[in-house]
């Protein structure tokens, strides 16, 4: 999926599950986390994953993010650790909750803006 947008928040910076902003592996992979959940359900190797959560399989995370799956795995367990995410295993695949994203990633009437609309 390469169309629409997520919400960032200037806030990330107060996060201690990101290094307070400086620990770019650790943003880097929470924006990546964020932007692979699904906003509305789908079917991933068969599984149904919802909106807020993304199907994956170690082997195609280990491609393209090209980190070893331990590494994942550490990532991973550093944001369950801090509730921000929930994995179970489905099947031929895993699928990845992120926890509270529709508090963050909802859209509300003024949120519910794209560059080149005329609002800047």
């Amino acid at each position: 999926m390469t169309g629409g947008w997520i919400k960032w928040y200037r806030q990330y910076k107060d996060c201690e599950a990101l290094g307070h902003g400086t620990d770019w592996s650790l943003v880097g992979a929470w924006v990546a986390i964020v932007e692979m959940a699904q906003h509305s359900p789908t079917v991933f190797l068969g599984e149904r994953v919802d909106r807020g959560e993304f199907g994956f399989t170690y082997r195609m995370l280990q491609s393209q993010w090209r980190k070893s799956p331990s590494k994942l795995k550490a990532v991973f367990d550093h944001f369950a650790d801090y509730g921000m995410i929930e994995i179970r295993q489905a099947g031929k695949c895993s699928v990845l909750r992120v926890v509270n994203f529709d508090q963050y990633q909802s859209a509300t009437d003024d949120e519910r803006y794209q560059f080149g609309n005329g609002r800047q």
